[in-house]
């Protein structure tokens, strides 16, 4: 039985790793944003990129924090943020 539990903790360790791998996180500078439901708006466009796992807006900042696969673009998360419309900008901060 011990065996067994130890052999499910390992293949659960691995597979959570193995998920969270590859991973990267990108700070954006947002700009244009004005109001409460401007950073709902950001967030859900860059979570519409393909490979978005997480996006955290902050309208006092001006920033967003994206972590997303590896494989994603910067360039398309900037794109992202300026196809949400409402005037919205972004750069990547370096």
């Amino acid at each position: 039985m011990r065996k067994r539990i130890l052999t499910v903790s390992f293949i659960v360790a691995m597979t959570a790793l193995t998920a969270w791998a590859g991973d990267k996180t990108v700070e954006l500078n947002v700009k244009g944003m004005s109001c409460e439901a401007c950073p709902p708006a950001v967030s859900g466009a860059v979570k519409g990129v393909k490979g978005v796992k997480a996006c955290n807006v902050d309208l006092k900042s001006g920033k967003a924090s994206v972590t997303a696969d590896e494989s994603v673009k910067n360039e398309d998360l900037v794109k992202a943020v300026a196809d949400a419309g409402h005037g919205f900008t972004a750069e990547v901060v370096q």
